[in-house]
């Protein structure tokens, strides 16, 4: 045993040689939370003591910087005997602190002396050297099970959000004095978003972890703790560490800070040297920064962490590539997103592609898709989980970048072609050239993006949109008896993640295995043609149709219910296949 800790705690020093920077070197300070004021740049961490085998954290520290290199250490600014309500001299765990008319309001995670469990405090200064005070004289946020890792935010329109959370998230609106909540929103001011925390759609996929309330592992949600909440143009953000222990670091977008969210992948992997990952990505003087805690300095203690950070290049839209803090480089380019194969490069030389055919390149896995005519064909038979691991070569004769892995085996990939853009993809040996805006047929625009939700929809037609298949009657007079049971075995019919989807001059059809796409002609509310067929539309909600369709020589009901969670398609269908691989 003692042999394998030697070895590891090598290990972990020659990993002092990474392209990570640190804030300080000489006490331990996890859960970084940077926040921007004016030409500074300020770090708030806690603080791991130098003998703790276990979370030991008695206060709270601040750093700041002008530059990323040259670092203030403010030392020891608030620590637990600020709140009287409070454990003492421990159990000061994760803060975020915001700056609002004149006025900074730290937010922190302390035990409750009331409950036993963590709840979160407020704290009031002039300036963030403090000094700090505790304004309410009692918990912002009583403590409760997972009750920790407040994080803060205020959106365009002035309404500030504080979320918080440990295998679940929650979150309020603060009032504008900061230091109360809402309490007329949702349940007494506290909205449970563990709901959604639920949907591998919204937070990605569920894994094994120990339930501490009811004392045994159990399937959960991916979402472990530490939110950090912010938003880029018209786009909400939520980082968190995920996965169980040790966690990672992920992240999913929303247009609407109540959701619903998209699970957008990870960001990076697990923290060397320490089970747990706290932080979030900040932006500054025109880069970003990714802040992180790892447990390198301390040789691989969980317990006892530092704050690192490394640069990064975020994407036009703003989302994050897949940052890999163990290599001494920045990733320029994520390449989840749609290939078109224009030319092969392979054992055979360079060929064009024999047919119309394209990669989907999502988080966590590759679709293939193949055109013919108006109908695609979808696969999952490259059996390869995507995982972004490198950057874009940085010229025509770099070979060594490492793309990605496959089923997890790690298995490095290296870019083959002279063309930068071309991406290896090792069943057959092939190289496939980056899709370009514009190169779509017009088949496979009209496909892809109603499978990705780009599609167009009239305003002034309430037809058009993305409608679910739930399943077919005989009659509609059998509708009402044979709804619930439809609806019940949904997840298990044949019609599971099948989807029309009516844009303004075009029909799409979409499942797990492809679709078809024609034009459509709107003739009123109540009937649409595609191709030479005409077919009639009955209203039974706002949100649920029925479409005659002729099968033998007999009309059937085609029964559709309209997709109003902002979920798209693809990642309902990705979901799916990815489900299947686990069974």
């Amino acid at each position: 045993m003692k042999k394998i800790t030697i070895i590891a705690s090598l290990a972990l020093i020659a990993m002092t040689g990474w392209a990570q920077k640190r804030v300080n070197n000489h006490m331990y300070n996890p859960d970084p939370a940077p926040v921007v004021s004016g030409d500074r740049l300020y770090v708030f961490t806690g603080h791991d003591l130098d003998t703790a085998t276990y979370f030991r954290m008695p206060d709270w520290q601040l750093f700041s910087t002008t530059d990323m290199e040259h670092w203030t250490d403010h030392g020891v600014v608030m620590s637990t005997a600020n709140f009287k309500w409070a454990k003492q001299g421990d159990n000061a765990w994760a803060s975020q602190a915001i700056e609002r008319n004149g006025k900074w309001y730290w937010y922190v995670a302390a035990e409750d002396t009331t409950k036993h469990l963590h709840g979160i405090g407020v704290a009031v200064a002039d300036r963030p050297e403090g000094p700090w005070t505790d304004p309410i004289g009692k918990p912002l946020i009583p403590g409760d099970w997972g009750f920790i890792d407040p994080t803060v935010f205020i959106d365009d329109d002035g309404q500030a959000y504080l979320f918080w959370g440990n295998n679940g998230c929650w979150y309020a609106k603060l009032n504008e004095d900061m230091i109360s909540i809402d309490k007329s929103f949702a349940n007494n001011g506290i909205c449970d978003m563990r709901p959604m925390l639920d949907d591998e759609a919204q937070f990605g996929p569920k894994c094994m972890k120990m339930d501490y309330q009811l004392h045994k592992r159990v399937m959960k949600t991916g979402f472990e703790e530490a939110p950090w909440i912010y938003k880029i143009g018209d786009t909400y953000f939520l980082e968190y560490a995920a996965g169980g222990v040790p966690e990672h670091w992920a992240y999913s977008t929303a247009k609407s800070i109540h959701g619903p969210w998209h699970y957008e992948g990870r960001i990076t992997d697990e923290a060397p040297g320490s089970f747990t990952i706290h932080g979030g990505t900040i932006d500054f003087k025109g880069k970003s920064y990714l802040f992180y805690h790892d447990g390198i300095p301390s040789g691989g203690n969980g317990f006892r962490r530092t704050t690192a950070f490394r640069e990064f290049k975020r994407m036009k839209d703003g989302r994050i590539p897949k940052i890999n803090i163990l290599q001494d480089s920045d990733n320029t380019e994520d390449p989840r997103g749609i290939y078109k194969m224009m030319t092969l490069t392979g054992n055979l030389g360079e060929v064009k592609a024999p047919y119309e055919q394209y990669k989907i390149c999502t988080d966590s896995m590759t679709l293939m898709v193949s055109v013919r005519n108006t109908f695609f064909s979808m696969t999952d038979n490259d059996h390869d989980v995507f995982h972004y691991t490198g950057e874009q070569p940085k010229s025509a004769d770099d070979k060594s970048t490492r793309i990605y892995d496959s089923n997890a085996k790690h298995f490095t990939q290296k870019w083959w072609s002279r063309y930068q853009d071309h991406i290896h993809f090792p069943h057959n040996g092939w190289c496939i050239e980056k899709y370009e805006s514009g190169q779509y047929s017009e088949a496979g625009k009209i496909f892809f993006d109603a499978l990705t939700g780009d599609a167009q929809v009239d305003a002034a037609n309430t037809l058009t949109g993305t409608w679910r298949i739930i399943g077919f009657v005989d009659e509609l007079r059998d509708l009402k008896k044979g709804l619930p049971r439809m609806q019940e075995q949904y997840p298990n019919s044949k019609y599971f993640n099948s989807f029309i989807v009516f844009a303004p001059n075009s029909w799409a059809m979409l499942n797990s295995g492809g679709g078809a796409v024609d034009k459509v002609e709107y003739l009123s509310k109540k009937s649409y043609k595609v191709g030479n067929t005409t077919h009639q539309v009955k209203w039974l909600t706002k949100d649920r149709i029925a479409i005659d369709d002729i099968a033998d020589y007999r009309i059937d009901w085609m029964i559709l219910e309209r997709v109003t969670d902002g979920i798209t398609p693809l990642s309902r269908i990705a979901s799916q296949y990815i489900s299947r691989r686990k069974k």
